[in-house]
């Protein structure tokens, strides 16, 4: 889903829910992606807790996860932020990733 900024409706990157297969468990995923042009503004921050919410309060969920590579500290800071904490790592697309989830 496109994210929006509310003032004058410019794009300013990507976010929603994605579902995605974590060690053979379906998932539901808190992702986002902000242009570098409007990164240190809060967009991920606001648009995560956006879809979190939407996630449990609209749709039911019961856990919901971003997964994470470990370099990206300010990625790590939005999953903080978003009141998800480190559950474990994973090989996701054969990658080592950080595997952040929130259970309600």
């Amino acid at each position: 889903m496109l994210a929006i900024r509310k003032e004058d409706r410019t794009p300013v990157g990507h976010a929603g829910l994605v579902y995605q297969n974590v060690e053979g468990k379906s998932e539901t995923e808190v992702g986002y992606w902000i242009s570098q042009n409007f990164w240190g503004q809060g967009y991920a921050t606001e648009s995560a807790i956006r879809w979190r919410d939407y996630g449990i309060n609209t749709i039911g969920k019961r856990r919901l996860i971003s997964i994470i590579q470990h370099a990206n500290k300010t990625s790590i800071h939005v999953a903080i932020k978003n009141g998800m904490k480190h559950e474990k790592d994973v090989i996701f697309r054969n990658k080592n990733v950080a595997l952040y989830s929130i259970d309600r």
